[in-house]
């Protein structure tokens, strides 16, 4: 995946900055491609605590957030929370995404479903099912990463999970 550059009610120069406003590819800004760029390029170098926050403002400050800067947002954070077993900052980051800009949610739906069910098999006890479910109706774009689902599935024992996502997949 590539960074996105599409919004720009935060990132984007004042018209009278002086900055190179140019229109890119897909009708993007140069210098709006160069904002996103300088704000993934910081979350990389932050703190946990500094990462969660930054994402969460630019969250809830970008009115026009897209799918894809969606995406790029959670998936900064991903890894990091999981490493460091902050599962549930994870979840809420998403759940931050799904409940404030549905339609960026809705656009890659099929990935925040797939770091929530495998955050949901992290957990002893976990119940990945609400998660492997939207997902198996219509995996949409990602067939792939429905297909490694059911491999987690699978490595982890949980067959009567497998049986009930495939049962509703089919």
């Amino acid at each position: 995946r590539q960074l996105a550059g599409r919004p720009t009610a935060v990132l984007a120069p004042e018209p009278d900055s002086g900055a190179d406003v140019s229109t890119g590819p897909g009708g993007r800004t140069s210098a709006t491609d160069d904002r996103w760029a300088d704000l993934f390029g910081r979350l990389h170098a932050m703190p946990l605590d500094e990462k969660l926050t930054l994402v969460r403002e630019t969250i809830l400050a970008t009115a026009d957030l897209d799918g894809e800067v969606a995406f790029d947002l959670v998936e900064s954070v991903a890894g990091p929370c999981r490493d460091a077993g902050r599962l549930d900052d994870l979840d809420g980051v998403i759940d931050l995404v799904e409940r404030t800009r549905p339609a960026a949610f809705t656009e890659e739906a099929c990935w925040f479903h797939d770091w929530r069910a495998e955050n949901a098999l992290l957990r002893p006890g976990g119940d990945p099912m609400p998660h492997l479910l939207a997902p198996a109706k219509d995996p949409g774009p990602d067939i792939d990463g429905f297909f490694r689902l059911i491999d987690w599935l699978r490595y982890h024992g949980r067959s009567g999970e497998l049986v009930r996502v495939l049962t509703a997949a089919w």
